[in-house]
């Protein structure tokens, strides 16, 4: 089924409007979800149960990348939302009402949280640790200062 889409596609595409397109890759995608693992598990892409797909990918990503593993998705579908996704605390949220974005999303959300939480965050607690130490150092070189000028009054 999916095969014959493709070469469906590859044979109309150029009388077909941008609308059809999409609507042709999207029935192919859900076709090739059909046919994989997601329908051995109970998760049927017909019914377009996106967050149990989303669920799936987010495991995938766990599981290939060997952390976030305390990570949950929740799929919030919300065509006016200003942002696709985000994380908040442990969960990444999903705003995206189509499969394929949402999908690109979540692996956004999930490399952006990851980056952040192991590289960005111990940077900059190192940065904030020297920022201490340093200002304390000044401190009490202002300290000294004060106290030999109050010498000279």
């Amino acid at each position: 089924m999916y095969v014959r889409k493709l070469v469906q596609a590859t044979k109309t595409v150029a009388s077909m409007n941008e609308k059809e397109i999409k609507e042709l890759m999207y029935d192919a995608l859900l076709a090739t979800f059909e046919e994989s693992e997601y329908l051995k598990t109970g998760v049927k892409s017909q019914n377009r149960n996106i967050e149990a797909i989303l669920q799936r990918e987010l495991q995938r990503l766990q599981k290939e990348v060997g952390v976030g593993s305390d990570l949950k998705v929740v799929w919030q579908p919300y065509e006016q939302h200003e942002l696709s996704g985000e994380v908040k605390g442990n969960v990444i949220y999903i705003y995206d009402v189509e499969l394929e974005s949402a999908i690109r999303t979540l692996r956004h959300e999930f490399l952006d949280y990851i980056l952040t939480s192991k590289l960005i965050h111990p940077i900059l607690g190192l940065f904030n640790l020297l920022l201490k130490v340093k200002e304390k150092e000044i401190y009490e070189e202002k300290e000294r200062l004060v106290d030999k000028l109050t010498e000279f009054l």
